[in-house]
């Protein structure tokens, strides 16, 4: 299953969430969004050993599921918001609404990641911090 289309509304990811995502749907993920095993591992809190460990078929415990989960939705709303290259070009660049840091480093918290998620939300709704 393709996590970038994954609905994104509560109860469906909490499901979700819950059964498992396969790594071979989050190695997709990683592919389309062109995070390194590093920066992967790091989001999903867990060891790039541990990452590596896992066969493609093996399902990731709800934990870590979650954030790759969380992970998807915000590429998803940058990949369709900005497009797909411009949008990667943003997670890396440092911006002054974050304190003249990348979004990629944000990654790694769940509140990190909703602080992207809203600044989307200012970006599309034409409000500059």
């Amino acid at each position: 299953m393709n996590l970038l289309t994954t609905p994104h509304d509560t109860v469906t990811l909490i499901k979700r969430s819950r059964a498992g995502v396969r790594k071979a749907d989050v190695l997709s993920l990683q592919k389309q969004a062109q995070l390194t095993n590093e920066q992967l591992a790091r989001s999903l809190h867990i060891t790039v050993r541990t990452w590596q460990g896992y066969s493609s078929d093996d399902k990731l415990k709800p934990t870590v599921a979650e954030r790759a989960l969380l992970l998807a939705q915000l590429y998803a709303r940058g990949f369709d918001f900005m497009g797909t290259e411009r949008f990667r070009r943003w997670m890396q660049k440092d911006h002054q609404a974050l304190g003249k840091k990348p979004p990629m480093e944000f990654l790694d918290t769940y509140f990190g990641i909703q602080l992207l998620l809203d600044e989307l939300g200012r970006i599309e709704h034409g409000v500059l911090a």
